[in-house]
């Protein structure tokens, strides 16, 4: 299901080898199969005690679903991409949608006057909160996470 190397990006992640690999439409019905067998991969790679692949599944079906609400309007004709890479102390993932990306250095405040009434925006900060790194690439369609397993 995998080969190949991650997408390139300034910190390096494209030399990492892909361990799983998807390219799915985007349909929201595709999501928890992606999502559990990387958490399969995250469990079974972590030490008993760890909470990682409890925030590995949380993040990686916001950034899914993200991709495919946001980035790619649902339209099945689209298509949502997504990479990962298993490292010796941590996971790399990455969520890629055709949409035109947003604006990530500014995103809407989810806990300001105006966020509180949205019902959506809160999943780019609970990815910042929960992951070890999170960068943005092609001016936000496309999302790189890292979380250490230890």
């Amino acid at each position: 299901m995998a080969n190949g190397h991650m997408p390139e990006c300034p910190q390096g992640c494209g030399a990492r080898e892909v361990r799983l690999s998807y390219d799915i439409p985007a349909d929201l019905e595709q999501i928890p199969h992606i999502v559990e067998e990387v958490v399969d991969l995250a469990t079974k790679s972590s030490p008993p005690e760890s909470e990682a692949p409890q925030a590995i599944a949380l993040c990686l079906q916001e950034a899914i679903v993200n991709a495919v609400v946001h980035g790619s309007k649902e339209d099945k004709q689209k298509h949502v991409q997504c990479w990962v890479a298993l490292g010796p102390e941590d996971i790399l993932m990455v969520v890629r949608d055709s949409g035109p990306g947003f604006d990530f250095v500014h995103p809407p405040n989810p806990l300001g006057d105006e966020g509180l009434g949205l019902d959506h925006g809160r999943g780019v900060l609970l990815m910042q909160q929960l992951m070890d790194d999170v960068h943005y690439l092609r001016n936000g369609a496309e999302l790189h996470m890292v979380k250490k397993l230890t």
